[in-house]
């Protein structure tokens, strides 16, 4: 009786698995509005992105691993949808003049139940567009870009994240990713409070990464 109870539940699990509509995660007006939707990267435009990437300048240097995850779940908040969705996950490591400022590499061998909590996440896609320039700036035909959240352990600015944005290309033969981090939100100073605003990363600054 147990062994058809069990192959009762699984063989349901199964069927609503097998219901979920599996939808684009690139150009798609309604991300996030369909409840119990996969927003799928049906392109494959995070392969792009995976693997080790690094921008080196004398003794300064600037780490990045990214990975591809599949099917995260997001679970509704203020009465929005929960869905699923395809993502990019990564940590990064950053010395400048010989000085290590921050390093997160050890934590892409960390499994978390929300890859939201690497330090590096997210996945908004854009692509080139001759009539809309304003999107992926920067990029030629063919090329795409991700916009991505990045955080850094022990630094906090109220109301305030930083978005960083890859922007993948290849130059003779060598793929790179050119990447620029910027503050965004509303940042705030309560006062009274202690406030870590230094980000190790310099904001507002372009880098060539190379793959290695």
């Amino acid at each position: 009786m147990k062994t058809i109870s069990t192959l009762l539940v699984l063989t349901i699990s199964f069927a609503c698995k097998a219901q979920t509509p599996i939808l684009p995660r690139y150009d798609n007006p309604d991300f996030g509005d369909i409840d119990g939707a996969y927003y799928k990267d049906t392109l494959n435009d995070y392969d792009h992105f995976e693997g080790s990437w690094q921008y080196t300048n004398g003794d300064s240097l600037f780490k990045v691993l990214l990975q591809k995850k599949e099917m995260v779940y997001i679970e509704a908040s203020l009465g929005g949808s929960s869905y699923y969705v395809d993502m990019l996950i990564g940590e990064y490591q950053y010395v400048e003049n010989g000085v290590e400022k921050v390093n997160t590499l050890p934590n892409m061998n960390i499994t978390y139940n929300n890859p939201r909590k690497h330090n590096i996440s997210g996945g908004i896609i854009t692509k080139y567009n001759a009539n809309v320039p304003s999107i992926c700036i920067g990029c030629q035909p063919g090329e795409v870009m991700v916009d991505l959240i990045l955080q850094e352990p022990n630094v906090e600015i109220p109301g305030a994240y930083i978005r960083i944005y890859f922007r993948y290309f290849i130059e003779n033969g060598i793929e790179k990713l050119e990447t620029n981090a910027h503050l965004s939100g509303r940042p705030s100073y309560p006062i009274g409070e202690t406030v870590n605003n230094n980000y190790s990363i310099p904001l507002d600054t372009t880098f060539i990464l190379v793959k290695q």
